[in-house]
């Protein structure tokens, strides 16, 4: 829906300006309500407002996120420094998900799934290049 394109995370690293990247919003994608492709219509969703629903991401898609970052940023040519957020990745954090149908199903705060995109990401960063730090807030 709202795609950052393919230079995300590269442009700046190319360019060797140094950085501070901080994750965020990484734990949903973006749907128009009524749009869910088939293949999504098992998983978790937050109904953000009337036009836009929020689908909760998964341990796999974290996984491909803190690769994607990790790999991406390691091509850095200047300083970077990545901070994360402790707390939930977004404002959604604290709230509940639901099925499509509007069926409870659990909750948003889901730690263990965000951890792998943390876990991920440090596999990839070299540590003399890039350190990271822990932030206590969302």
């Amino acid at each position: 829906m709202y795609s950052a394109g393919e230079s995300r995370l590269t442009a700046a690293s190319a360019t060797g300006i140094p950085q501070v990247v901080v994750p965020g919003c990484l734990d949903f994608t973006n749907w128009w309500v009524g749009q869910v492709p088939d293949r999504y219509r098992d998983r978790e969703f937050f109904q953000y407002n009337v036009e836009i629903l929020l689908m909760r991401t998964n341990a796999e898609e974290f996984g491909a996120l803190g690769a994607m970052f990790g790999e991406r940023l390691r091509a850095a040519k200047g300083p970077v420094r990545v901070l994360i957020p402790t707390r939930g990745m977004s404002q959604v954090v604290g709230r509940k998900t639901y099925d499509l149908a509007g069926n409870a199903r659990g909750s948003w705060d889901q730690p263990e799934t965000d951890r792998i995109f943390v876990e991920t990401l440090g596999r990839h960063l070299p540590g003399d290049v890039i350190r990271g730090a822990s932030l206590p807030y969302q």
